[in-house]
């Protein structure tokens, strides 16, 4: 529970975000308002970028509404195929990690996560920045804990399969020198990514942790807030090492040195 917890925060490095009106009315009032500029853009064959990402803010409020699943399932079915066919491959990426959430986070529909993971895993760059391998981990995780369970049958793609796949595209991040920052994230996203797989071997997780805050001293660019989010989050599970308490001492330093 304590890591299932943990990915529910995750979901906040996605750009697109949830409309927050005072009511559900206003929500309501504000996709319709949506819909009306996408006809608008269609009328003047101007359909592009601003439409694709109308469409997947509606359907993301549709389901923050918990609106019946054919609606929400419509809804986001109309932003992938408008991404398909009118924007690039990051809108595509876009539409199927947004499923891929819903699935795991609403629907609970593992067979379908499965799909919109393997279309998002598949629609990577041959050189990934760091925001969308940690999109990758993001559903990997969920992919993981799942399939641990018996809810996820992977089929003809081991599990284990899947896991070296994330793990390699995280350790070339990990060792980019022209990317300080994207490397550093990489190897804290890998040291969490081993706490999951492994958590009896806490202890050399939290090292790596402490590794990758002595080297974002000095990293003005470096945001230590995921880190700071990360390490609180393990305090109940991990509270009582010796070398978690050296390591939150650590971050709340580096974080001071940094104000």
């Amino acid at each position: 529970k304590l890591f299932a917890d943990h990915l529910k925060y995750t979901d906040a490095s996605s750009t697109v975000k949830e409309i927050l009106g005072p009511n559900d009315t206003a929500r309501l009032r504000q996709i319709e308002t949506s819909n009306e500029r996408i006809d608008d853009l269609e009328a003047q064959g101007l359909l592009g970028h601003e439409a694709v990402n109308l469409a997947l803010e509606n359907a993301i409020s549709l389901r923050g509404l918990e609106r019946n699943r054919d609606e929400v399932d419509a809804a986001f079915a109309r932003s992938l195929r408008l991404a398909k066919k009118y924007a690039g491959d990051y809108a595509i990426r876009n539409c199927y990690y947004n499923m891929a959430w819903t699935d795991a986070w609403w629907q609970e529909d593992w067979e379908s996560f499965l799909a919109n993971y393997r279309c998002y895993r598949n629609g990577l760059p041959e050189e990934p920045r760091y925001f969308d391998l940690e999109r990758l981990y993001n559903l990997w995780s969920i992919l993981f804990s799942q399939a641990k369970r018996g809810r996820i049958v992977m089929g003809d793609e081991p599990l284990e399969n899947q896991t070296e796949f994330v793990r390699k595209k995280l350790e070339s991040m990990a060792a980019r020198t022209d990317l300080p920052n994207s490397s550093l994230s990489a190897k804290s996203t890998l040291a969490l990514m081993n706490l999951l797989i492994d958590p009896g071997n806490a202890v050399a997780s939290l090292r790596i942790f402490r590794e990758c805050i002595r080297e974002s001293s000095g990293k003005i660019e470096f945001s230590t807030e995921n880190l700071i989010k990360i390490v609180t989050e393990l305090e109940p599970a991990l509270g009582d090492h010796e070398e978690y308490a050296q390591l939150f001492s650590e971050l709340d330093n580096t974080d001071s040195d940094k104000d």
